[in-house]
């Protein structure tokens, strides 16, 4: 349990700064929008979106942000299944309980 509790802070942190450092990349970018490809503002799109779910504990769109057949690995290259239902797994049992207000 204490492992699968540290999986998830170790993704929940991961994201954060991800998506901060993603974030903060967009409004630098916004003053030369000539430099951001669509894939570039599509990438940025996502992590928006599923940092916007993650503040809100909207498990779901949470969840949608993900395609439906992620391929979850734990590091360095464990394969531990295909879809939703092991993300979740990966992610901990408990993280729709902290992420339900």
């Amino acid at each position: 349990m204490f492992t699968r509790t540290i999986r998830t802070v170790t993704v929940v942190v991961a994201l954060v700064f991800l998506s901060a450092g993603l974030l903060a990349k967009d409004s630098a970018i916004d003053a030369h929008s000539q430099e951001v490809t669509d894939e570039e503002r599509a990438a940025l799109d996502v992590v928006a979106r599923r940092t916007a779910a993650y503040n809100e504990h909207d498990i779901d769109a949470f969840l949608a942000t993900y395609d439906a057949k992620v391929r979850v690995y734990e590091f360095p290259e464990e394969f531990l299944g295909v879809g939703e239902r092991e993300w979740m797994l990966f992610l901990g049992l408990n993280l729709p309980r902290t992420m339900v207000r």
